[in-house]
């Protein structure tokens, strides 16, 4: 029986590099049995969480650089990316087509480490946010189809932290 003690390092200051060869699935720290959800396949769909479903392809995403930032496309509708829209505080995050390349498009995934998770940011925030916007559940709240909005960033925020795990390679 093994009786000694392992310690693992993280960098606090690494930027993440996600494999496009994978599908992803992002769950939310404040409920980790739930996933983020794209509900529909046109763009202007609404992103909800939802509870996870294996093989639920609107709850598996690609994650394509693009710059420094990500895209980041349901499995679902690979044709559409998560959308900020306007950034403003409590702005619905939809799916809108890719080929917009929209700022808003463009999101800065950065690992909070001390929990394992990711915070989701705009790269291009609004221009009245002096503190930039970050991906949330909307209210903190904990039921299934609770919208996923733009917010002020407060770091810490279970609502404002994601789990990303790699899944099928595709």
């Amino acid at each position: 029986m093994w009786q000694h003690g392992i310690t693992v390092w993280r960098n606090n200051n690494y930027t993440p590099v996600f494999d496009p060869g994978y599908e992803y699935s992002i769950a939310p720290m404040l409920v980790t049995t739930f996933g983020i959800d794209v509900n529909g396949t046109s763009s202007g769909s609404s992103v909800t969480d939802y509870p996870l479903s294996a093989g639920l392809n609107s709850t598996q995403f690609l994650l394509t650089a693009n710059g420094s930032a990500w895209h980041i496309s349901p499995m679902s509708a690979p044709g559409l990316c998560l959308d900020a829209g306007a950034g403003e505080v409590g702005t619905p995050i939809t799916a809108t087509n890719c080929s917009s390349n929209s700022p808003s498009l463009n999101w800065i995934i950065t690992p909070f480490v001390q929990y394992g998770s990711f915070t989701m940011k705009m790269a291009s925030p609004p221009s009245d946010s002096t503190t930039g916007r970050c991906m949330r559940v909307s209210g903190s709240n904990t039921s299934s189809g609770t919208p996923m909005v733009t917010d002020n960033c407060n770091a810490g925020y279970w609502s404002e932290m994601f789990a990303i795990q790699a899944g099928a390679t595709l």
